[in-house]
């Protein structure tokens, strides 16, 4: 869903403050927003209704009933998560009653091929630049990007040791991000549909000056509109994958190790050598 209000917010830091309240609170409420009038929302976001108004014009809505049609359309869409994808896809796709695991596969690697372009590969260089230059940075991804982010955070720790996970409890991302050094840069990742915390942690981030990096799959999402570099695969129609993600997260750790190179060759060495000598892993050169 093209949502105006996500798709035209990109200029989210140069809001005004009143500006920044209406949108915060349509970006946490976009459920309500259909059953409210415009002194409501008005009320709820503590700006006058004029200020509403001209924002709304500024976005591009012609009327305030415009700007309430578009909104409960997103939300609905945002309620079909990717289990509703999923389980959708498995009743009416036929390919895929007949071609089982191969289906999901071939479908995988075509979104993987279609997220390959001069735009993704140039981001990707930019991303790598900013955080071989960050002193610290902070990786967040909740319920199924999770598991990517923390998958994010042990390739990279061989190369750079001040990592902070920010994944592991949605309580202390606060206490973590006051403790970034100055110039530190905070990696976010989200699938749609976004959580609440990692939309939560981006407008903290763009409030306090920190930089931020987003890889998702829904470049109009409101988490998009407050960070300050965007990697952006597929959104997904249907069908829900983690495989884009995985292999630009990868990428982007053999970029930093390649740039680091010969320091990250040596390190690698003696990190397999140590992990054979103290039994966590089998090392043989051999085999």
């Amino acid at each position: 869903m093209e949502s105006k209000i996500f798709e035209q917010s990109k200029g989210y830091k140069n809001f005004s403050k009143k500006q920044k309240d209406i949108y915060n609170y349509v970006v946490k409420n976009p459920h309500s927003i259909s059953m409210m009038s415009a002194a409501q929302l008005s009320a709820a976001a503590n700006v006058g209704e004029a200020t509403l108004f001209r924002f709304l014009k500024q976005l591009g809505y012609e009327t305030y009933s415009d700007f309430k049609v578009d909104v409960h359309a997103y939300a609905l869409e945002e309620m079909n998560s990717n289990y509703w994808q999923l389980r959708t896809k498995l009743e009416s796709d036929k390919t895929y009653k007949e071609n089982g695991p191969a289906s999901t596969m071939n479908r995988s690697i075509d979104i993987l091929k279609k997220t390959i372009s001069p735009n993704v590969l140039h981001m990707i260089n930019q991303v790598v630049e900013l955080m071989l230059d960050a002193p610290q940075i902070a990786i967040l991804g909740i319920r199924s990007s999770k598991a990517v982010a923390l998958y994010f955070e042990y390739i990279l720790l061989p190369f750079i040791p001040k990592i902070s996970q920010l994944s592991h409890d949605e309580s202390y991302i606060y206490e973590r991000l006051l403790q970034l050094e100055k110039g530190s840069i905070v990696f976010l990742i989200a699938g749609w549909p976004n959580t609440k915390s990692v939309t939560k942690a981006a407008q903290y981030c763009a409030e306090a000056g920190i930089k931020t990096i987003l890889l998702t799959n829904n470049e109009t999402s409101s988490v998009a509109a407050m960070t300050d570099f965007v990697i952006a695969t597929l959104k997904p129609k249907n069908y829900y994958s983690i495989v884009p993600f995985v292999a630009i997260l990868e990428a982007i750790a053999v970029e930093i190790a390649l740039r680091l190179s010969p320091i990250t060759e040596d390190q690698l060495k003696r990190i397999d050598e140590i992990l054979a000598t103290y039994g966590i892993t089998d090392y043989n050169e051999s085999g």
